[in-house]
């Protein structure tokens, strides 16, 4: 039942800012924007994992979240 309501909340979030209904996107830039401020202000604070994965061990990421060993964000890293 959780995943459901996520995905349909995922899919009100975003397909709106998809097809710029009602000028989404320019009001999601803002929100961005203000965020990107206050982590440069460092007034807010990014939970990130230290652990990285790079795009080729997705699978593993995967695993590693669905595990509970992450504390905070995951990263993706590009190799190329």
């Amino acid at each position: 039942m959780y995943q459901k309501a996520l995905t349909l909340r995922n899919l009100l979030m975003v397909a709106p800012m998809f097809y710029n209904v009602h000028g989404e996107r320019a009001r999601q830039g803002k929100i961005l924007d203000n965020v990107q401020k206050l982590i440069d202000e460092e007034k807010l604070k990014i939970l990130k994992d230290e652990k990285q994965f790079s795009y080729e061990e997705i699978r593993q990421a995967h695993e590693y979240i669905e595990a509970h060993k992450a504390f905070g964000k995951v990263s993706l890293v590009n190799n190329l």
